[in-house]
Order: structure tokens, then sequence, then C-alpha cells
């Protein structure tokens, strides 16, 4: 496994259920925490991918309102910036059009800073829909052109077996 980048190279972090309990709870304080202790890199975005009808602006107000139950004392204007992180991408899991279409948001994050940027996935989702999403994954980023890192939240499986068939994809 390869040692993780240092913080200023440019990063997109993909959250695959972006909409749920474990992003909202989990994901989104920790993220506003590395950000205020100025542990994410400089150049750095948040894709929340998701089936919901929502607008980027509207993603944004979600966001801010879990933050608020978990940081009581946060303030619309003390995440101002954290909160331009934030960009959201509706989708389904299973169609091709809608992973294209985020693949071209990652090309462009790339043409901005002139780079290939590491890009996590991060899949907030129930296990069994690794098989679905992993395929999609590799189609939107190419092995040969980025960093690239899936992320799958546990349990990891539901057995032994089933786990072992998730770690071949």
């Amino acid at each position: 496994m390869s040692p993780l980048p240092a913080v200023s190279t440019p990063t997109t972090f993909v959250v695959f259920g972006a909409t749920g309990d474990l992003f909202a709870r989990k994901i989104i304080p920790s993220l506003y925490l590395l950000y205020c202790e100025k542990k994410i890199p400089e150049v750095f975005s948040v894709i929340g991918f998701g089936r919901q009808a929502l607008t980027t602006d509207s993603f944004r107000e979600h966001i801010f309102v879990q933050l608020k139950t978990a940081v009581p004392d946060v303030t619309l204007h003390s995440t101002g910036t954290f909160l331009e992180l934030f960009e959201y991408h509706q989708g389904e899991f299973n169609d091709s059009a809608s992973f294209e279409a985020l693949g071209e948001k990652l090309r462009l994050r790339d043409g901005n800073c002139l780079c290939d940027t590491v890009k996590s996935f991060y899949l907030a989702v129930p296990p069994q829909l690794v098989r679905t999403l992993a395929p999609h994954i590799s189609e939107v980023v190419p092995k040969n052109t980025s960093t690239r890192r899936i992320i799958i939240e546990k349990p990891f499986g539901h057995d032994e077996e089933s786990a072992r068939d998730l770690n071949r994809y």
C-alpha cells in the first residue's frame, strides 16, 4: 500500500451516500475538524453523490444543519469557507450516465489545478452496493492517470466469505 499523499496534494473526496445518516453524523463533523486544524490539502473539494434531487446550495444547507447538530457552537460565518468545499452530484448508483457526468466533473477539477488530483471515493453505503459502484468508479478514473482510493465503510460483508468476495473488487 502506498503512503498517504502530502497535505499539499490537491484532493477530491467523493462520497457515495452523501445524504445518508453516516455522512451526516460522522463524516461531516470529521471533515470540519480536519478543516479547522488545517489538516486537509489547500486544494480540496468534496463531491457528494446521492439520489436525492438537491442542488449544491441545498446540499450545503443540509451539511450546515448536520454540522450544527454535532458542533452546536458553529455559525454560518465560521463555516462559510468550509461549506464552499462541497458540491452535490445527483445520480443513480447503477447508471453509467451518472458516472460519466461525475467523471467530467473530476476531469474539470484536474484541469483547473493543471494536475491529476488525488481522488478518494468513500462508500457510505451498504456493502452489497460495492459490486455496483466499484466498476463504475474504475471507469471514471483510469488506473494510469491519478492516485485513487476506494474507502469502504464497514461492515465489510456479512461473513468471511462475503468479505473476501468484496475484497476482489
